[in-house]
Formats: structure tokens, C-alpha cells, sequence
């Protein structure tokens, strides 16, 4: 009965000790350190796939899951900071430059005015790219640089597309369904695509870009006109073709 009797000393039913506040608060963020990182791991290696993959993908897409990212690796920084007690400004500092330098890729230069809304072909060249499209600005170039003979005519820029998608109330909508868009459900990516179409479509083109269309087309004189993209990035390594409609005989 030598066992027995050890049950029934004093020390021998001992209860573990609580945790303090403090130990559970401790544990609490590290618990939550390990959920931002799993999940920051998880966007990062969706963004990884796009790239060396060369998924398809919308800026919009892109953009949310960075910004989702930068928020995790936020929420990662500021456990580790409650759970150790130490200082980690150092670190937010760190990451608050990479914010800003993510928030100027996605953005871009911002060197366009906000009164160019038309552009005549004789004034494209390749430096406005980004302004009036790969496809006008290479016409641009071609007239100018080369002195070859092209077909008069202008850029609608995108500028006017901004502020056309601005002051419809279009680019909300439109952002919204692009950045929960997946590149693996062809019948979802044709539903948004139909919808945004269907928006784009029906639409009343604000009266200021209506105006600058108008005199852009009488300064070209009498006859008929093709309307024609010019989307950045077309007519270069990726050509485009037959994605945009094309409208000949236009009065």
C-alpha cells in the first residue's frame, strides 16, 4: 500500500499553475503572429504563381492581394512587437517604404495633364505611349520620325477613358469585378467581361469628352472615319488582334 499512501500526501494532487494574464496574452499574439504569417505566406505564393507561371491576371487582382499582403506582414510586425515588448519601429519604417514604393509601381507616372483628352496624330509619337496607346503612338512615329505618309486622325487618351470610367461611376464596379476575377473559371471570366461591356456600352460619354470628340473629327474635315483601337500595350510584343471591334465608314 506504499503507492497508495502517496496519493493522499499534500503535494501529491498539486494543481498545474494558471497562466497570468500576461503568458496568455503573450501566447494570444503569437497565435496571431502565426496566423498573419500562414496567410501572408499563402498570398505571397499566389502572386509567385502568376508571375513564373505567366498566369493570367488583372492589375486588380494583383493589386488587392499585395495590399492584402502589406496588411499581414503589418499584423506580423505588430504581434512580434505586443508578444516581445521590444521596439520594432525600425521594421514598420522598413515596411512603410516598401508600401510606398508598391503604391508608386501601381500606379504609375502621373505626367499626364487633365486637359488632354484628344490627341491629333501629326502631335503622337512614341513618348506618349502611355497617353495615347502603342498603336497611335507608332503611327505618330512612323509620320514624324520616318516621314513616311500616314492617315490623318486622333487618340482618344486615357486620360478622357479615366475620367469617362470617373465621372460614370464606372471604375468602382469595374475594379470590384476584375480583382475577384480567377483566370480558371472561363464561364465567370466571360460573365464579368459581358457585364462590363454591357456597362461600358451603356453609358452617357460625359459632355466635356463628347465636346472634345466633336472637334477633333471636324478638324479633320469632310468624309468618312475608322474607328480603331489603340491600347496600351498593343501592337508590340502582343499584338491584340481581334479582341477590339473595329468601325469603318464612320460619319
Amino acid at each position: 500500500m506504499a503507492w497508495f499512501s502517496r496519493w493522499k500526501s499534500a503535494d501529491a494532487c498539486r494543481l498545474l499553475p494558471t497562466l497570468d494574464a500576461e503568458q496568455t496574452a503573450r501566447y494570444r499574439r503569437f497565435r496571431r503572429l502565426l496566423d498573419h504569417n500562414r496567410t501572408a505566406l499563402t498570398l505571397q505564393a499566389d502572386l509567385e504563381q502568376v508571375y513564373y507561371d505567366n498566369l493570367p491576371f488583372t492589375f486588380q487582382m494583383v493589386a488587392r492581394k499585395g495590399s492584402q499582403l502589406l496588411v499581414e506582414v503589418d499584423g506580423m510586425v505588430q504581434a512580434l512587437a505586443g508578444m516581445t515588448g521590444a521596439d520594432y519601429q525600425p521594421m514598420v519604417a522598413v515596411l512603410e517604404g516598401i508600401e510606398q514604393s508598391v503604391e508608386a509601381e501601381w500606379t504609375g507616372p502621373q505626367r499626364l495633364t487633365e486637359t488632354t483628352l484628344v490627341l491629333p496624330l501629326d502631335q503622337v509619337d512614341r513618348d506618349e505611349l502611355d497617353l495615347a496607346g502603342a498603336k497611335a503612338a507608332n503611327l505618330g512615329h512612323v509620320r514624324e520620325r520616318l516621314g513616311l505618309r500616314t492617315p490623318d486622325g486622333f487618340a482618344v487618351t486615357t486620360v478622357a477613358c479615366r475620367r469617362f470610367l470617373d465621372e460614370t461611376g464606372l471604375r468602382e464596379r469595374i475594379d470590384t469585378l476584375l480583382a475577384d476575377l480567377e483566370d480558371d473559371d472561363p464561364q465567370r471570366l466571360a460573365a464579368v467581361s459581358a457585364e462590363i461591356l454591357a456597362r461600358v456600352t451603356a453609358a452617357a460619354v460625359p459632355e466635356e469628352i463628347h465636346r472634345a470628340l466633336a472637334e477633333a473629327a471636324r478638324a479633320l474635315g469632310a468624309g468618312r472615319l475608322a474607328v480603331r483601337s489603340s491600347a496600351i500595350g498593343e501592337d508590340g510584343v502582343i499584338s491584340f488582334a481581334g479582341q477590339y471591334t473595329s468601325l469603318l465608314g464612320v460619319e
